[in-house]
């Protein structure tokens, strides 16, 4: 299906495909119905002698390879698949595997974990749970930790956040006790490991250098060049970072006492300082993600600690380089002013009013000190009773050349409000324009012509002048009913009792024929 894909035609591929998706239902039955070859799998797995190393790599190369063929099958399939691979333990060889310092065993055991957790979330958090009553400590979510940690590959680092992130979903945890008691248990026990880069110090060095017990992953690091061990230790902060954002997204409450005990968020922000730009950008998220919990205790503690001094030195420092660090950074100034979020408001204007003053490049910073100052008035006015019931003020309706409207611009001269006194007699006006007769409106000639002008049938019929008589007589127009026809014997027929002449009646003297070639002096009638 690969090779082959371009040189034959569409039937005989989709019937190789369908060939190969047939064997790979049969693959997968035949291997998971096979206890003694699971067991025999299983046990190669575990094992950690260094002559067996080459084994153990296969296996867990083995493994990844079933669990790709198992992605395309139908759902009854891949689900008595993982479970019948998770009654025999699949579980339990992933514990060691995070600490290996092997690359291929640590890449194929993140991949499995993931393609386990994309069918069913609840299979490794059951195993979790049920670790957690066996033993007094969690050794496969503890190693997943040290692993994003204390990996020296970035992109393993990557896979484990992954990992961390499909565990922590609320999205996909059942709303039952035992979930709950899921996320205390890692908020209680593991979180304090997770935030250790910003919590402890003590740990770490400013190269990234673990100062505490060495793990099998952190010696690994022991013999890396400093500008790596850096590279790395921003990685790891970043993801850190990161998983925070997604747990204020997702976690409510629980995150928010944890980062108010902890003062974390305080600490996580001098990033700011930071050269690397996606350190401060997953570090904008975080301080934008709080910002959008529409949690007042995270407005009062970000009030309380000062926490956009770091930002207002961010902003003056990409302050007209156009990048994306400072497109973020007034994002998140124009978000509090579109959301009109008072507290924030208030302590931005009224300790940086002088810098939002200076930026005029972009009207986010204006516009913010607008909204300030209309709520404002609406608290002096609703202080003072003067609210309306539609929640205006009187403040904002003031004055011919004074107050705002609602959108933040400043009002022109004051038209008519609804309901006023001059909108009254500028409905009165408009209500008699429609009483008035529209003859009144004709004067003079005009008022003649109209009065002159013919009715009814008469006002269907014009006379023109023949193409033969002079320019003067041309666009006259006479009734049908007063035609006069001028001959030679200047005798003159008309129309009796303003009725028009029957075609062929000869008593007239004259056929009303408007295609006959009359004499030059006669007169043609086009109805």
């Amino acid at each position: 299906d690969v090779v082959m894909a371009r040189y034959i035609d569409d039937v005989s591929f989709s019937t190789i495909r369908e060939l190969i998706a047939l064997n790979n239902v049969e693959i997968i039955a035949q291997i998971q119905g096979d206890s003694e070859f699971l067991d025999q799998l299983f046990a190669l797995c575990r094992k950690t002698g260094a002559k067996d190393a080459i084994g153990r790599r296969n296996g867990f190369l083995f493994l990844r390879e079933l669990f790709e063929i198992a992605k395309p099958l139908s759902m009854p399939h891949q689900m008595a698949f993982f479970r019948s691979l998770s009654s025999h333990g699949l579980f339990s060889i992933l514990e060691d595997a995070v600490q290996s310092p092997d690359g291929p065993i640590i890449s194929a055991y993140t991949d499995i974990t993931l393609s386990s957790l994309n069918h069913d979330p609840s299979l490794l958090r059951g195993y979790l749970l049920r670790e957690k009553t066996d033993s007094t400590q969690q050794k496969l979510l503890h190693n997943l930790i040290n692993g994003l940690l204390h990996y020296p590959d970035t992109g393993h680092k990557a896979q484990v956040t992954e990992i961390l992130r499909c565990l922590l979903d609320s999205a996909t945890l059942d709303q039952n006790p035992e979930q709950d008691y899921f996320l205390r248990m890692v908020y209680d026990e593991h979180l304090d490991t997770l935030m250790s880069p910003f919590l402890q110090d003590d740990k770490w060095d400013a190269d990234g250098r673990y100062l505490g017990e060495p793990t099998q992953a952190s010696t690994v690091k022991d013999k890396m060049e400093t500008w790596e061990l850096r590279e790395c230790w921003d990685a790891t902060r970043k993801h850190v970072v990161e998983l925070l954002s997604f747990c204020v997204e997702h976690h409510g409450q629980k995150i928010r006492n944890y980062i108010q005990r902890n003062n974390l968020l305080q600490r996580i922000l001098y990033l700011f300082n930071q050269r690397d730009k996606h350190l401060i950008l997953a570090t904008l998220k975080l301080l934008r993600q709080c910002i959008g919990a529409n949690d007042h205790i995270y407005h009062k503690y970000i009030v309380k600690k000062d926490l956009f001094a770091g930002l207002i030195e961010l902003l003056k420092q990409h302050l007209y380089r156009n990048n994306l660090i400072n497109s973020a950074v007034i994002e998140l100034f124009d978000f509090l002013r579109t959301k009109n979020i008072k507290v924030l408001i208030k302590y931005l204007v009224e300790k940086y009013r002088s810098v939002w003053e200076h930026i005029t490049y972009v009207e986010t910073f204006q516009q913010l000190i607008i909204k300030y100052d209309q709520n404002e008035e609406y608290a002096k006015d609703e202080a003072n009773g003067t609210v309306n019931m539609m929640g205006d003020t009187n403040a904002r309706n003031r004055g011919r050349d004074g107050g705002w409207n609602m959108m933040g611009a400043r009002r022109g001269p004051r038209s008519a409000g609804v309901g006023s006194f001059r909108s009254r007699l500028n409905d009165d006006d408009d209500d008699s324009y429609f009483d008035e007769d529209d003859d009144e409106d004709v004067q003079g000639p005009a008022k003649q012509a109209q009065e002159e002008a013919p009715e009814g049938l008469a006002a269907l019929t014009s006379t023109y002048d023949d193409e033969d008589d002079d320019e003067g007589k041309d666009g006259e127009i006479r009734s049908s009913a007063s035609l006069e026809s001028k001959d030679s014997g200047g005798s003159a027929n008309s129309s009796s009792g303003g009725k028009r002449p029957v075609e062929g009646d000869q008593s007239n003297g004259l056929m009303d024929d408007p295609l006959a070639e009359d004499a030059p002096g006669a007169k043609r009638t086009r109805v």
